[in-house]
């Protein structure tokens, strides 16, 4: 193999690379996330506060091709963007209910979501490696976040901010597989821009989120340290970071492979549960992070072996 040859199949691989840059950003996020509503700042004021930041994609917006859109075309934009701040919304508040870790966990059930929503609505396929792929993605979810209903009877132990956590984020994984979904009918279309949809984000969120702010419906604190206005900073570049990332990743890769290699997202965020918030993890939850870990290391080693057939 020559080495323009390698070059070009590491380049035809860039959606796993973004995919998993995209699950590394996300985790960051949460982190800020968990640090900043433990400090009793509103979730919804940092939704508030990220949505405007999606402001920045304007000028970059290709006015000219968005008005040949048709009706159809604009209303997909309109479901991804709902979807997609739907999914940001619901893990926000999932991450102040519960650690980082298990949020993320949760949230990254998301292929699940994805795979048979892209099956069914996009005919994309579903082989049986999907299939056991997903089958262990939830099993180390199962794991990791250890839902009440299962886990109570073992353990004698229930605490309801958990068990809204894990809701939240449950309902944040189902409205991130219509995002992918509905981002992935998009691209089939021809007509995906990334900084469209930043901007349709920016104008579904910012009126809700600007009246439960203003409402004041949660009564929490207002940003009054430094610290912390340096958290929200990071939130929301690595908010968009990973944003721009999964687009570009669902942009040359199928929704399902996207989702399933941003879970590495879980064992990132337990990391830094462990070296910055200082959480304990237990034996189950070391299985669990191994068998998501598995999703994406084997979709990246079968995508090069195929790449590499197709070259030579």
């Amino acid at each position: 193999m020559t080495l323009e040859g390698l070059k070009q199949i590491l380049y035809n691989q860039r959606g796993l690379y973004l995919a998993l840059l995209s699950g590394v950003l996300f985790a960051t996020q949460g982190l800020g996330t968990n640090l900043l509503t433990a400090a009793l700042i509103s979730p919804w004021s940092i939704c508030f506060y990220y949505n405007l930041c999606n402001v920045f994609a304007i000028p970059w917006v290709n006015w000219k091709a968005s008005k040949t859109y048709s009706i159809s075309d604009l209303a997909l934009y309109f479901l991804a963007g709902a979807f997609d701040t739907g999914n940001f919304a619901l893990a926000l508040q999932a991450y102040s209910f519960t650690t980082i870790g298990n949020a993320s966990a949760i949230l990254l059930s998301k292929p699940l979501w994805c795979a048979l929503l892209a099956c069914m609505l996009l005919r994309e396929t579903f082989s049986l490696l999907d299939a056991g792929l997903v089958i262990l993605n939830l099993l180390g979810v199962l794991l990791i976040s250890k839902p009440p209903l299962i886990f109570e009877s073992f353990t004698g132990y229930h605490d309801s901010d958990e068990f809204w956590g894990a809701m939240f984020a449950l309902w944040g994984a189902i409205s991130g597989g219509f995002q992918f979904v509905t981002i992935r009918s998009l691209v089939d279309r021809g007509i995906f821009d990334y900084f469209l949809l930043f901007v349709v984000r920016c104008t579904f969120g910012f009126p809700i989120f600007a009246v439960i702010v203003c409402a004041n419906l949660d009564n929490y604190m207002n940003f009054h340290q430094l610290s912390q206005w340096i958290f929200l900073a990071i939130i929301c570049l690595s908010g968009l970071g990973a944003s721009l990332a999964t687009y570009a990743a669902l942009n040359s890769r199928d929704a399902k492979t996207v989702a399933l290699i941003a879970t590495v997202q879980v064992v990132v965020a337990y990391t830094f549960q462990f070296l910055i918030i200082g959480s304990s993890i237990d034996l189950l939850t070391v299985v669990g992070a191994v068998l998501i870990i598995l999703s994406p290391v084997v979709f990246i080693i079968k995508s090069v072996i195929v790449e590499q057939n197709d070259v030579i």
